[in-house]
Order: C-alpha cells, then structure tokens, then sequence
C-alpha cells in the first residue's frame, strides 16, 4: 500500500510516522508549547510586576536595561554569539525600534489599567487589523481559510 511521505510501515504492519518525521513533529510540537508556556509565565509576571510596581515607564526601562545586561554578559562570556553595536547598521532601524518600544510600552500600559484576559483578546486581535489595513492600504488579497 502507498503511504504519504510522512508515514513508514511498522513491524505490525500499521502505519506510523516515519522517524525523521516523527522527530521534526516532536520538536515543533515541544517548541510551540514551551513558546506557550513561556509568553503566559511573561504576561503573568508582567502583570504582577506592572501591580506592585506601578510605574510602567520605569519598569519597562528596568526590563530593557536587564536585557542588555544579560546579552552582554552571555557574549563576554562565550554563550551567546552577538555581534557589537555599531551606529551605522542600527540607524536604518531607529523607526522600527522606537516603533517596537512604543508597542511595549503601550502593552505594560495596558496591563496596568487592564486584567490579563482583557490584554490576551486585545493582542489577538491585532492581526485581524492588520489584515484589515494590509487590504486597504497595500491593496493585498483578504486572509483565506489556509
């Protein structure tokens, strides 16, 4: 019997997923839950953080500025492969950075005055905008099913 590529023939004679398949399956599938796990446990503690520490412009620098701290540290150190800051490749991205800070802001904002289930349908229906205004103003096709 002919089997999709994914599948190979057990020693039972049923149909599994083949190996290499198998294993790409399992990784995407533990990437997307631990990619889950980790951006709640981050709203989560956001919230908290953006609850007992009510300045939000101030914790987000806080958060920013440990960031920075960390990569350079794991660069120092060997773990992690960063290249140096340089002014002439960063400065065609300003826009898109201020633009991402913006964003960030505007969530901790929202956290703060929101609860977490008001925050989570908000960020989800940001793409439904963004299609929206990708048709009007970039004249793209509407969104199918796939």
């Amino acid at each position: 019997a002919h089997l999709p590529a994914f599948l190979a023939m057990s020693e039972s004679g049923s149909a599994v997923p083949a190996p290499a398949k198998l294993a790409k399956m399992t990784k995407t599938t533990v990437g997307m839950a631990a990619y889950a796990v980790t951006s709640s446990m981050m709203l989560i503690i956001n919230k908290l953080a953006v609850t007992f520490f009510p300045h939000a412009s101030v914790l987000l620098c806080l958060q920013l500025l440990a960031t920075t701290a960390i990569i350079g540290v794991l660069s120092t150190t060997g773990h992690l492969n960063a290249d140096a800051f340089e002014w002439e490749k960063a400065r065609p991205f300003l826009f898109v950075a201020l633009g991402f800070l913006g964003a960030l802001y505007a969530n901790v904002k929202t956290l703060q005055y929101a609860n977490v289930e008001t925050f989570i349908v908000f960020r989800c229906s940001v793409p439904l905008l963004v299609s929206v205004l990708d048709r009007f103003f970039l004249g793209r096709a509407w969104a199918n099913i796939r």
